[in-house]
């Protein structure tokens, strides 16, 4: 029952914006969740784009909004022009693409494209394995990025950020191995 409360959870901050100011509607939701009555309330408007972005990301797309909120205010947002990372080198941020688009180049594979909502770099953070491609801004890029230490904390205090990296793991085995998912 808890799983399903925090995907309802997750739901609802994604979409939920009142029509209109319902006078006394955070007071009434703060008994029942503190996290909603606050971004019912506006207390996080400034966050909010970066919030959703982090959303989109499967990655990131089941974890509680006081989780996600610690990513949002520790994540930093970059306009990236040219080459983001080269192969070969040290790891320790992962970047969300929020607009524009990224091409991650590794050598004996073709090019592949991340686009909003794509994240590239995780491999590194969470191996700290150097970096396998080489990643370049097609024009200017909007990208948050988030350090492995921001990484480690929040997922210490989110371990529905495992069900997260479960599906980002499944996503990038099916298309290399069906037999291992019964593809």
């Amino acid at each position: 029952v808890q799983s399903g409360r925090s995907e309802i959870l997750a739901v609802i901050e994604r979409w939920l914006r009142p029509a209109e100011s319902t006078p006394g509607a955070s007071t009434m939701l703060a008994p029942v969740d503190a996290w909603l009555a606050e971004l019912c309330s506006g207390q996080h408007a400034a966050i909010e784009p970066t919030l959703l972005a982090l959303r989109k990301p499967a990655l990131f797309a089941s974890i509680s909004g006081p989780a996600l909120f610690v990513l949002a205010t520790r994540a930093t947002r970059r306009s990236v022009t040219g080459e983001v990372f080269a192969a070969g080198t040290d790891g320790d941020s992962m970047f969300v693409v929020i607009s524009g688009t990224l091409e991650a180049v590794r050598p004996g594979a073709r090019p592949r494209t991340i686009e909003v909502g794509g994240v590239v770099g995780e491999v590194a953070v969470l191996t700290h394995a150097e970096r396998a491609a080489t990643v370049t801004a097609i024009g200017t890029t909007e990208v948050l990025e988030i350090h492995r230490d921001t990484f480690a904390s929040v997922a210490q205090r989110a371990p529905e950020l495992v069900a997260g990296l479960s599906a980002t793991l499944a996503g990038w085995i099916a298309p290399e191995r069906p037999d291992v998912l019964g593809g």
